[in-house]
């Protein structure tokens, strides 16, 4: 009898163990940590978690987060949007699952309830700079750059070497036509991160699209093409420089390298077109324009819009 209850106790103890083992196994899988693992085990983990139902609110508000974490992944945004407000219900007091949910929003393009969701977390979070910057962008996909840029105010007044920031409010500036303001903002992002390339081609086509400072605009292009060589948008924006310079050649040299890596380029094609044009290659130039309406209606409208027309 002595050796059976021993055995018996040993073989409970084993059992415990192996439990043990599964259990931080499940968690480890569910956290996914680096991308460890395939999604697909990761959401498969906390699916086991969260019907144990042997965890505390806090994990499951954790394995909530992480499932919706794997189906945004999966562009799975109904599943993942359903996970992140049981997460918020389990843990009220964290940003994390609100963020989550905000970006689905985002991307189903509810900007509204996206920004609704950003108030709550900065409620839960005021001095959070990323969530200012997060609400500002929801703000500009509606095409509310006023209050954008209020939200990337806070942003920076709680980050001032918040750059990309910077290039949010500057791109937010020039939306509204205040070129000055936005090179002043882009020129802030050039400072902070001197090695971005992003940050002089956004400056080269502010600039190009202005009309001004035409000289810093090139110099803007060219060292982001140092950085980077062969950038298609930074090719097209030199490009625009050129054509505003009266660098004709220069311009159809630019363009041509930009179609190069893709044709379907409406801008591209109708500054082709301009060049050409101005360089008495009246066939082809009404050929690329033509192609470019083709591509994109509006495309005559912005060059228009900024005072280049055929």
């Amino acid at each position: 009898m002595r050796l059976f209850l021993c055995g018996a106790i040993a073989f409970v103890a084993l059992s415990a163990s192996a439990f043990a083992q599964t259990r931080d196994q499940q968690w480890d899988y569910c956290a996914n940590q680096g991308d460890a693992y395939a999604v697909e085990i990761q959401i498969n983990a906390c699916t086991a978690i969260i019907q144990s139902n042997s965890e505390s609110a806090e994990d499951q508000a954790s394995a909530f987060l992480n499932r919706a974490n794997g189906y945004y992944v999966q562009h799975n945004l109904a599943e993942a949007l359903a996970d992140y407000r049981s997460s918020s219900e389990l843990e009220p007091g964290s940003t994390s699952a609100l963020w989550g949910q905000a970006n689905v929003l985002d991307d189903q393009g509810d900007y509204e309830g996206a920004v609704a969701i950003y108030t709550r977390a900065i409620a839960i979070e005021p001095e959070n700079a990323n969530l200012y910057r997060e609400r500002g962008l929801a703000h500009a996909r509606a095409e509310d750059f006023t209050q954008a840029i209020a939200d990337y105010d806070q942003a920076i007044r709680f980050d001032p070497q918040f750059a990309t920031a910077y290039g949010n409010r500057g791109y937010a500036y020039e939306s509204q036509g205040d070129y000055a303001r936005a090179i002043a903002d882009y020129s802030e992002r050039v400072r902070l991160t001197p090695e971005d390339p992003s940050a002089y081609t956004d400056r080269c086509w502010t600039r190009a699209v202005w009309g001004e400072q035409l000289n810093l605009a090139l110099n803007d292009c060219n060292q982001s093409l140092r950085i980077r060589p062969d950038h298609v948008d930074t090719l097209e924006g030199r490009g625009l420089v050129h054509l505003r310079r009266g660098s004709f050649r220069a311009a159809l040299a630019d363009y041509d390298a930009a179609l190069s890596a893709d044709s379907k380029l409406a801008n591209a094609l109708y500054g082709r077109g301009i060049a050409r044009l101005r360089l008495r290659q009246r066939a082809d130039g009404e050929a690329d324009m033509a192609a470019a309406m083709v591509i994109d209606e509006g495309v005559a409208g912005r060059f228009e819009a900024v005072g280049i027309t055929p």
